[in-house]
């Protein structure tokens, strides 16, 4: 059903397309040209060729836009359909990184055993080899399908590959719910992009990826032929057995693998439960690490396990659960109220999108995102004045790592970051705090941020993580007084204040038990 046969000019376009989506008329267009970068157009494309899609960002097979546009080509007569994934070369990977990613590729190898179509899981490939096994890979195909990504480095290779191939390159960006590259500046504050995101979200539920799997798809049974991918064995030893196989790949085994299981049934499980038992009390009890609030899906949606589309969806079917319906008045249903969702939804739904969202944005158009140089003026300045003043107490690199510290609180977050590949959110801007009150100078102290959560934490090296440890110097924050020592005008926290604040007792005895009291 057309779109336009939903729309009513009595009723917010939102709730138009909120509507829309919960009729269940989901998928089966083209996908959005605002979706499909076109890196290379490579020579002429042979009848009964082959597509490949290199699925590197967004590890799934539903809710993918570059699923459906792997479709689409397969529909213009290429016949032979190949889906790529490798581990991630673009990022740190560690042990708990790579069993992570393997434990998905493990759930697709068993989806596509009887599949129409050859699914190749590159596990014993790490780092610069995967560049140049892509790179030779795309010389043998027609039409290259890349997910599209604001990833500096990521990007960067994209941009050579068309260097080392006469394929038609495309690059699908299912990132986000609003197109990334949509946006042509960066924004500064969450306050802008917010306006941004609620002006296109109508537009982007209204063109929503297929939420059918690739099996579920794909109408012959028979695998394609062509010489070339007969000799494609798939490797199953590495994949059936992750823990063990990451200790032989040539990468850092400091950063072990944790309980958090890796792969899309995995996230679905976990976006299950959080919206059944959690979502509803989500404000209240997100900030305190005692009561367990928060939904434990960053690292899914950094290895693109889930999508951001389908948890909207079940946001909106949840809200009317909770009795919000789509048949408001315009003046009930305003864009700065998030158009009266429940607020539980609401509070949830500006994470996902707004704030989740201005990492992309930051990636896209602030090349140097992980330099102290691409801070706002005004933090840069006010650091800078107060760089040399003294330290109530330093640290070393490896005493922070190992949770060395005279502070309880902080030592607990830390080891649920080296041990479990998570840092509490809240939790999380005070670790960062610390660490610029420990260290010798700011810059210090971001490049220390950046390796502690980007070795340790399961969502480590995603854009959001880059706006999250920014903030805590000052991005998308504005200045606050009284000027203190260090920090000058950038936002001080204490731990004296989170321990009045939060929640702590349980958190304390599981993470910290061996720290006596101690103030800080």
């Amino acid at each position: 059903m057309a779109k336009s046969e939903f729309i009513s000019p009595f009723r917010p376009y939102f709730l138009e397309a909120a509507s829309y989506v919960l009729s269940g008329k989901i998928g089966g267009g083209k996908v959005p040209q605002e979706r499909i970068r076109v890196i290379s157009q490579g020579e002429s494309v042979n009848p009964g060729g082959s597509v490949l899609y290199w699925m590197h960002m967004n590890r799934r097979w539903s809710w993918n836009f570059a699923i459906d546009r792997l479709l689409e080509w397969r529909a213009q007569g290429l016949q032979n359909v190949i889906v790529l994934e490798t581990l991630p070369f673009h990022q740190v990977l560690t042990d708990r990184h790579a069993a992570f990613v393997m434990q998905g590729m493990q759930e697709f190898e068993g989806l596509a055993e009887c599949g129409p179509f050859i699914y190749r899981a590159q596990s014993r490939k790490c780092g610069q080899v995967i560049v140049k096994y892509v790179q030779d890979l795309a010389k043998t195909v027609d039409v290259l399908i890349v997910d599209d990504h604001p990833d500096r480095d990521y990007r960067h290779f994209l941009d050579d590959l068309p260097n080392h191939t006469s394929a038609r390159i495309e690059a699908i960006d299912s990132c986000g719910l609003i197109p990334f590259r949509s946006a042509s500046r960066f924004f500064p504050t969450a306050r802008g992009f917010r306006r941004l995101v609620r002006s296109h979200l109508a537009e982007s539920l209204f063109a929503l990826p297929d939420p059918r799997s690739l099996i579920e798809r794909f109408d012959s049974p028979q695998r394609p032929n062509k010489p070339l991918w007969i000799g494609w064995l798939k490797d199953h030893e590495a994949i059936m057995a992750p823990q063990q196989a990451v200790r032989e790949l040539p990468i850092d085994h400091s950063a072990a693998v944790v309980s958090t299981p890796g792969g899309p049934s995995a996230a679905r499980k976990r976006w299950r439960e959080f919206r059944e038992t959690s979502l509803e009390h989500y404000p209240e009890r997100r900030n305190h690490p005692d009561e367990n609030g928060v939904s434990g899906m960053a690292p899914y949606l950094h290895f693109g396990f889930i999508s951001p589309y389908e948890m909207v969806v079940d946001l909106l079917k949840r809200a009317v659960e909770m009795r919000w319906s789509c048949e408001q008045s315009p003046e009930d249903a305003r864009p700065e109220i998030w158009w009266n969702l429940p607020p539980c939804v609401a509070e949830f739904l500006d994470q996902l999108v707004v704030w989740r969202e201005l990492g992309l944005n930051l990636c896209l158009h602030c090349d140097n995102y992980d330099h102290f140089e691409s801070l706002p003026e005004w933090a840069r300045r006010t650091l800078a004045k107060h760089a040399f003043d003294p330290r109530p107490v330093t640290y070393t690199l490896e005493q922070l790592e190992f949770a060395q510290t005279h502070d309880r609180v902080w030592n607990a977050a830390q080891n649920e970051l080296r041990e479990e590949g998570r840092l509490h959110n809240y939790l999380r801007m005070l670790w960062g705090k610390k660490i610029v009150e420990w260290t010798r100078d700011p810059q210090t102290a971001l490049e220390w941020m950046i390796f502690l959560n980007n070795k340790y934490g399961l969502d480590g090296s995603d854009p959001n993580s880059y706006t999250g440890i920014t903030w805590i110097l000052g991005r998308y924050d504005r200045a606050w007084g009284p000027e203190r020592p260090i920090f000058g005008l950038v936002r001080y926290m204490s731990t004296d204040n989170a321990r009045r604040k939060l929640r702590l007792k349980k958190y304390l005895e599981r993470y910290a038990p061996e720290i006596k009291e101690s103030q800080s």
